[in-house]
């Protein structure tokens, strides 16, 4: 279970801090746009997460000028291994 909190939450890292590297918004200042998928096991604290997922994305879009779509998918614990194998495979 520890192992599988530690690969979403090191995927998350990875991928918010590609998203959060990529500042440079040219001469015309448009908007980025970068969607993340992410998946973890905890659907009990499901409210939590989306509240941090939403002020990521107000941040990002305020400080960095990123607009961030985040797709959070919680399946139960009995179901997230075989989810996630599948999507690796």
């Amino acid at each position: 279970m520890k192992k599988l909190l530690i690969l979403a939450l090191s995927v998350f890292t990875l991928v918010g801090a590609f998203a959060a590297g990529q500042n440079e918004t040219g001469a015309t200042g448009a908007v980025k746009e970068v969607e993340l998928d992410v998946m973890m096991s905890f659907p009990r604290f499901m409210d939590q997460w989306e509240t941090y997922c939403r002020q990521f994305e107000d941040k990002m879009l305020e400080e960095e000028n990123i607009k961030v779509k985040i797709n959070l998918e919680m399946p139960s614990s009995d179901q997230y291994e075989s989810v996630l194998q599948a999507r690796l495979a």
